[in-house]
């Protein structure tokens, strides 16, 4: 029996660990790098163990106990690295009242070095862009939106977005 699965993802990211070959039932644990018990979980079935990862930044050990005793290498544990979320972008500056097919400007800045702007436009070409600068031509109709994240260029992981309407 062995688990594998990512090793490396973001808070708030969906994990998954699988088991192979799986047994009937298998109680799974979490602990963080102080082995303090974070979550367990009993899962009966040819199950993988997966969820959104709310458990904060840090390197934990998921460990999968067969509650069947069907093979000899029980538990089995598998190591995995979470990575924090960057803060969120400030705010995004430039023109909230617009006319459509024209192009506006807008900024938004990082809050470290480490980290681009990554957008994404509703209504507008283009439709996503990275870097500190875009310039959005607003379609014909609305609504519009443009939204702004953070991202950890080591890490890729994403802050919380910010939009203007």
């Amino acid at each position: 029996m062995f688990l594998f699965g990512t090793n490396t993802i973001c808070v708030n990211q969906t994990f998954t660990v699988n088991i192979n070959p799986a047994p009937n039932n298998i109680y799974w644990t979490i602990h963080n790098s102080s082995n303090t018990l974070i979550a367990s979980s009993t899962i009966a079935g040819n199950f993988p163990y997966t969820g959104i990862w709310t458990y904060g930044p840090g390197n934990f050990v998921i460990t999968a106990n067969d509650l069947t005793s069907q093979y000899c290498n029980n538990p089995q544990k598998f190591n995995i690295k979470v990575n924090p979320l960057p803060p969120p972008v400030d705010s995004i500056k430039g023109a909230l009242f617009i006319c459509p097919n024209n192009a506006y400007m807008y900024t938004a800045f990082t809050s470290g070095g480490n980290y681009n702007i990554g957008w994404q436009v509703t209504n507008g070409t283009p439709s996503s862009g990275i870097g500190s600068i875009i310039s959005v031509v607003w379609g014909p109709t609305g609504p519009y939106t443009l939204t702004a994240v953070q991202i950890d260029a080591v890490t890729g992981c994403k802050s919380s977005a910010i939009s203007i309407n």
